[in-house]
């Protein structure tokens, strides 16, 4: 009898520890990404390797029609069910592209919206091009201080995983960066047998395989975007210092050459939309300065247009070098660098 207990409890730890082992073999690359979640002295901030594969150049051969089936996607392929909590909803948001003395590319992004923790996430994909880009945890439903902690495996820090799908703007290692913001009006018109993608999944696109404006355009006008309530714009701009808005109009996507967007249309010379006195704020400064500010300057400008009450994150890439600053809550004394993405992009 006891040789039959003992042989039952040896087949019972043999097959829990093979369970284990698959289970690792399965998801280490997965459990590695959520571990290595970093915090920063910097409210609401943190940082974030992926190292999983997160399954993005097969979703956009697919596409996704709208948000729903964008979840449906990430969480069959990306979290296999370990993490639920998504939402989306709009923003209130300012972008502007300027100079600094050393003639280095500076590309700034405000974030306005609810309540938004940010996880600044690197990818460095095998088949694109690595890339850093800011993910907004709102529309991951995290809604207090201090729900997401550092170096924790545990179900709702699995919700990282869903960081790439959720990208708001970013910058890829050629000095390529973008960013979405609310818009007053987009007219939508379907390119016959493309992919559609969401607002975000467009960011991810375009970064991971443009090294430029030019490239950039291309590639946008090639897929048709889900754009659902409010309407969205996107500006891009590359290391040379040019940078374009892309709207959807009544005459198809434009890219509209401009070194600032709000929230309001730029083509269209109704201006329908939000944000005139943030870009007015904006415009006139860069006039004052002759196009050129320092980074502290750049951040200043950042923190003077913030939508009040809003104010959630705020990203300043150098597309020269490749350095990125962030600070949150409208609050531009404590502004931590990230890291340099082109010379210590973390493998």
């Amino acid at each position: 009898m006891k040789k039959k207990i003992l042989k039952i409890t040896c087949i019972f730890w043999l097959m829990a520890v093979t369970t284990f082992v698959i289970f690792l073999l399965c998801f280490f690359q997965e459990i590695r990404t959520i571990k290595c979640l970093k915090t920063y002295d910097v409210k609401d901030l943190y940082s974030l390797n992926y190292y999983a594969d997160y399954g993005f150049d097969e979703f956009i051969k697919v596409g996704a029609k709208n948000w729903d089936e964008c979840v449906e996607y990430m969480k069959k392929k990306i979290a296999k069910g370990l993490a639920e909590r998504i939402d989306v909803l709009g923003t209130n948001c300012s972008s502007f592209v300027v100079y600094n003395e050393k003639g280095e590319v500076l590309f700034a992004r405000n974030f306005d919206y609810t309540y938004s923790p940010v996880v600044m996430t690197t990818t460095n994909p095998e088949n694109g091009y690595a890339m850093i880009g800011a993910c907004d945890m709102g529309f991951l439903r995290f809604a207090k201080e201090g729900e997401i902690k550092a170096h924790r495996l545990n179900l709702t820090n699995a919700t990282v995983l869903y960081c790439p799908y959720f990208t708001t703007d970013g910058m890829n290692e050629y000095g390529l960066a973008m960013s979405v913001l609310d818009c007053g009006h987009a007219k939508i018109s379907t390119i016959e047998d493309a992919p559609t993608l969401t607002t975000c999944s467009m960011i991810r696109m375009v970064l991971e395989n443009a090294k430029n404006v030019d490239e950039a355009i291309k590639l946008f006008k090639s897929y048709n975007i889900s754009l659902e309530k409010p309407n969205h714009h996107f500006m891009i701009a590359d290391a040379t210092g040019r940078s374009v808005v892309m709207e959807y109009t009544e005459d198809g996507i434009v890219a509209f050459e401009s070194s600032v967007v709000t929230n309001f249309d730029l083509y269209d010379s109704r201006h329908r939309g939000v944000g005139q006195d943030r870009y007015e704020t904006i415009e006139n400064t860069l006039k004052e300065k002759n196009g050129v500010l320092s980074e502290s300057e750049a951040l200043d400008l950042l923190a003077r247009v913030v939508v009040p009450g809003k104010a959630q994150y705020s990203t300043l890439y150098n597309l020269t070098t490749g350095e990125v600053h962030v600070f949150t809550h409208g609050d531009n004394s404590k502004v931590e660098t990230i890291f340099d993405l082109f010379c210590n992009f973390i493998s």
